[in-house]
């Protein structure tokens, strides 16, 4: 609970801070002469001092971009956490491997249903941007009828009228990205991190918002925490909201975030939550 909110410029409280308080301190701010002594004052009575920005990120699950200098915030904690991107590479291949056999019989019937609902190929395939900027061939089941016009790459709506029937359906269980675990398997996707964007996007969004080339700096992945917190982004605007999220990501990269991921996920597909 937030006890009381102080003006960075004004005077200290007439009173001391209750016992267990822990005062929030935004680092940008201009502190007056009596702020700061305060602030001084507390730190050497042993009140836990956190910056805001800590404190926004605890409550959000976000990062707040405007606080970034240069990105190098994010490549610092993440060159520490090398053992781990190299365990998790592992260990994502050897689950993809361990229901490959499910994987296959369940897959089968879906590219069957595709096949037999509409005309066209089965695996639909589109270059996305990856690790480093990488680009690299993205596959999902098909969801949408083959059109002969223009290809330009564009947010998906609800109630899109190209989706297919079947493709409809496999949107709304998120299995038209079944194929996206031979991915996993060649190295281009992890089973967690930030959604591959199109080349398109990555283009603009990379001149128009700041800091969105370094959700690159992480393996993508078939789910993410944007995609279990945020959903689907249809803007611009809501795709800088979900970079906050994909650049927390970056930051806090560990074993137990991406084990929430993964359990936030089957209520996201149980639910529905964000498709399109």
């Amino acid at each position: 609970n937030v006890f009381e909110v102080l003006d960075p410029a004004g005077s200290m409280p007439e009173r001391p801070l209750p016992p267990g308080t822990t005062p929030g301190v935004d680092l940008r701010a201009v502190l007056s002469d009596e702020m700061a002594r305060f602030v001084s004052s507390c730190n050497l009575a042993g009140y836990p001092m956190v910056s805001l920005v800590n404190t926004y990120e605890e409550h959000t699950g976000r990062l707040a971009i405007v606080h970034l200098y240069e990105g190098w915030e994010l490549t610092v904690p993440l060159s520490g956490r090398i053992p781990y991107v190299r365990f998790k590479r592992v260990l994502d291949t050897f689950l993809v491997l361990l229901v490959a056999p499910l994987v296959a019989a369940v897959g089968a019937l879906f590219a069957l249903a595709v096949k037999l609902d509409s005309r066209g190929p089965v695996i639909f395939k589109q270059f996305r941007i990856g690790l480093e900027g990488r680009p690299f061939t993205l596959y999902k089941f098909r969801t949408m009828r083959v059109s002969t016009g223009d290809a330009e790459a564009r947010f998906a709506r609800p109630g899109d009228d190209r989706l297919t029937r079947v493709g409809r359906l496999l949107r709304r269980i998120r299995l038209d990205e079944l194929p996206q675990l031979w991915n996993v398997v060649k190295g281009d996707l992890a089973l967690v991190g930030p959604r591959p964007e199109q080349g398109p996007f990555v283009e603009r969004f990379s001149q128009s918002i700041p800091f969105y080339t370094h959700r690159h700096l992480v393996r993508p992945g078939i789910t993410g925490w944007a995609q279990v917190n945020f959903g689907y982004a249809d803007s611009e605007a809501d795709t800088v909201e979900k970079l906050s999220y994909d650049l927390y990501y970056a930051k806090h990269l560990s074993l137990w975030l991406d084990l929430e991921i993964l359990g936030r996920s089957v209520w996201t597909v149980l639910s529905g939550f964000g498709a399109r």
